[in-house]
């Protein structure tokens, strides 16, 4: 899946992406992680490429060194070996050293393959249990647009789950979006107060043309104007052309000029360029604040966003801040850098990693109870000995490789055709990190990856 300059919901872990977005967030739920995100643009026939892990390596941590340290790490599980639909994400995370085992995300589905349940669990490291404490309930409507999200938060003090916050949405009959409203509950009086709300305008594409934050007045029992964003497109009805952020002035109840952003599209209706700027109290005037630009390679992919800031005495953009990707065959980011200018040149800072797998369930020879069932790694954090385990549906012989996340190979071995596959890893020499153990057999191929710690 190749990355859009404009996005309102994404994954964190894998689409970090610098330039700037018009949708503003004020203690909305966030669907994060989105599974969405995972299954845009796949293919369901042929060949398809999921997502199994990602890490971020950063320079300057945890020491002010210019050697890439990683800090973060991600992995990804399905609902089965054919499917797209992600069951777990385990996130992890590297402090002043020592990695350990942050956030999981587990994913119920119903038929139509919809994300009904997310349970965020966290890693207690005084028990060495996960608890789980939160439950993300989603609910549709015929149309399979969302109609309301609800977080249910774990009460401390029983194994119970109480409400906390439900984001409402309402649409046209064509699906554009016209609402969205935020509660939280009140546990006192049992009801769901009100906190925040998105009124849109939309054009006949479903575009939204002005997007009104208001808050909830709880002593006047009303909604209060907050922000406005209102925006212009091009000839499509589509491709946003420009934006303007407006505050409310609750004195003589008139919209204010805050900000703005100016784009030029290319023929395909991408961003090639925007200008922002700011509104200046002192001088009354807007002055100029930021410049982007974006390239794309022959695919459409966006391959590098280039931030300028303004120097009012030079009167002219100076580079800022730069992020680059490359992508596979897919269009799905293999890599992404984030590069800071120093000087007269650019350094870079962000490495993000991004791994997948392919199978391809349609070519002859190829079917789904021919790929890998299940592999598992125990123990995992590891130290010193793992026991590995490898489940195939159909015996086959196959070559299992561990590489680290920057791709650099550890240990590589073969195995027999057969349908439970046992062996170990002694990982007592490896740097601590996340690892990938990828399995390419005759018929399947498939991946896990697992955590070293410090022994």
């Amino acid at each position: 899946m190749g990355l859009n300059v404009y996005h309102t919901r994404f994954l964190t872990a894998v689409f970090l992406i610098s330039s700037p977005v018009f949708a503003q967030n004020i203690g909305v739920i966030t669907r994060n992680p989105d599974v969405a995100a995972l299954r845009k643009n796949q293919k369901v026939t042929g060949p398809v490429s999921r997502l199994i892990a990602s890490s971020i390596y950063q320079t300057g941590y945890p020491n002010n060194d210019t050697i890439p340290s990683p800090v973060d790490s991600t992995s990804y599980t399905y609902t089965g070996p054919a499917s797209t639909l992600v069951a777990d994400i385990h996130h992890y995370a590297n402090r002043s050293g020592f990695w350990y085992l942050g956030d999981t995300y587990k994913f119920t589905y119903d038929f139509a393959g919809k994300d009904t349940l997310r349970e965020r669990q966290v890693y207690n490291q005084l028990t060495g249990n996960i608890v789980r404490i939160e439950n993300y309930l989603t609910t549709y409507n015929s149309a399979d647009d969302i109609t309301a999200e609800v977080v249910l938060a774990r009460d401390p003090a029983s194994p119970s789950f109480t409400n906390q916050l439900k984001n409402s949405y309402t649409y046209n009959g064509s699906r554009g979006l016209l609402d969205k409203t935020w509660q939280r509950w009140d546990s006192a009086t049992v009801t769901w107060i009100n906190v925040g709300n998105y009124a849109y305008t939309v054009n006949a594409r479903n575009s939204v043309l002005q997007q009104v934050t208001r808050l909830w007045s709880g002593t006047s029992s009303q909604w209060i104007n907050y922000t406005r964003d209102a925006f212009n497109y091009d000839a499509s009805g589509v491709h946003k052309t420009s934006m303007v952020h407006s505050g409310w002035n609750t004195v003589n109840s008139t919209w204010n000029y805050q900000n703005s952003d100016s784009l030029i599209l290319d023929p395909s209706g991408r961003p090639i360029s925007m200008l922002q700027l700011k509104w200046n109290s002192s001088t009354k005037s807007a002055d100029t604040t930021w410049m982007h630009f974006y390239t794309y390679d022959a695919a459409g992919n966006l391959t590098d966003v280039n931030t300028q800031s303004w120097y009012p005495a030079s009167r002219t953009f100076n580079n800022f801040k730069r992020v680059q990707y490359t992508y596979n065959s897919f269009n799905q980011v293999l890599m992404s850098t984030s590069s800071d200018w120093k000087g007269s040149v650019w350094t870079p800072r962000v490495y993000r990693y991004y791994y997948y797998e392919v199978y391809d369930d349609n070519q002859t020879g190829i079917k789904t109870s021919s790929v890998v069932d299940g592999i598992t790694m125990r123990p995992n954090p590891a130290t010193a000995l793992v026991s590995v385990q490898i489940d195939w549906q159909d015996g086959q012989q196959f070559t299992a490789t561990l590489i680290d996340m920057q791709g650099r190979i550890y240990h590589r071995f073969t195995g027999k055709a057969v349908k439970g596959y046992q062996t170990s890893l002694n990982m007592s020499n490896l740097p601590p990190g996340n690892y990938l153990l990828s399995i390419n057999g005759e018929h399947g191929r498939r991946a896990a990856q697992i955590l070293v710690v410090y022994h």
